[in-house]
Parts: C-alpha cells; sequence; structure tokens
C-alpha cells in the first residue's frame, strides 16, 4: 500500500520543506497522512526516477499507486519508460491537475488532451463506482450550477474508464 509522492521540486536549499504557492504538494501529503496511507516523497530535481526505484531487487513492483504532481519542465531526463513498466506489473498512476498535457502521461493514463475550454454544466456520473457512489446517491452533490467560467482540459479517453464527466 505504499505510495510514492512525486513532485518537482522543493522550496528550501536543504529539501526539508516541499511547498509553494498554488502547490498541490501540502493539500495531497495531507490527505495521505490523515488517511494513514505510508508514502515516500520522491523530487525530480534531486532524484532520478529509473527501475531501480520503482522495483524491488525481486522485480516485484515497490509502489501501489504513483501520485505525479510534476510538471513536463521538470521530468525530461527522467526515465518514464520505467514508469510505464511498473504501470503494467501493477502500480496505479494518478495525475493531479495539469499533468496530463504529456504525451508519456496521456498515454498511462489512458487520456488524450482535445483543447482547453469553459463550462459551467454540472459533473454527470458515467457510471457506478465507489468513488462516485455518494455522489449518484444524492449525498455529497456536486453543484448544479456555478459560473466559474474558467479554463478546463479537455480530454478524450482511449482506453480510460470515465466516471464522472461535465
Amino acid at each position: 500500500y505504499l505510495v510514492l509522492l512525486v513532485v518537482e521540486h522543493g522550496s528550501d536549499a536543504y529539501g526539508l520543506v516541499v511547498s509553494g504557492e498554488g502547490d498541490s504538494f501540502q493539500p495531497v501529503a495531507a490527505l495521505l497522512k490523515a488517511w494513514s496511507v505510508p508514502f515516500d516523497i520522491m523530487r525530480l530535481d534531486q532524484q532520478h526516477l529509473d527501475a531501480s526505484y520503482l522495483f524491488r531487487r525481486s522485480g516485484k513492483i515497490r509502489y501501489g499507486a504513483v501520485i505525479w504532481l510534476a510538471d513536463l519542465s521538470s521530468y525530461g531526463t527522467q526515465d518514464l519508460a520505467s514508469l510505464e513498466q511498473a504501470t503494467r506489473a501493477g502500480t496505479s498512476l494518478i495525475a493531479i491537475d495539469s499533468r496530463i498535457l504529456d504525451p508519456t502521461l496521456n498515454k498511462l493514463l489512458g487520456l488524450k488532451f482535445r483543447e482547453f475550454y469553459t463550462s459551467t454544466d454540472a459533473f454527470r456520473v458515467n457510471q457506478e463506482h465507489y468513488i462516485t457512489r455518494g455522489i449518484a446517491a444524492g449525498k455529497n452533490a456536486l453543484p448544479t450550477h456555478s459560473h466559474d467560467y474558467a479554463n478546463r482540459l479537455g480530454i478524450q479517453p482511449t482506453n480510460a474508464e470515465v466516471l464522472l464527466d461535465q
């Protein structure tokens, strides 16, 4: 159940604190701690992602999931082929925010970036799943109308399971 939290950099020179304005690291790390999920942090500015990091010596995967919080500019020299091997071996991959703009992550996630769009339509539950169970039952319902016209990422699934759409 070990999770690898991949971030691009830290804000301090000593590598003791990873934070930044608008960075999603803090809330994700806090959520994992609140849920008592054990996790390691990989800073791409200090460490190199490769098969030895994702697999044990026995060949078994080291992490049940990788949560990707790094932007494209920070992982040009990283070995994403090893990440692909790990996902084929059973490691789940969760990419937060705009990380799906990278073609390699698109392929691993089963998504294809289409365009930016704006919408105030309500979210729709496409299929029953434990993640959407409360929403489908009317609990924790998503707002039916919002005046948020911010840009969103229009994506098309290539082989991903779509639970919610807008």
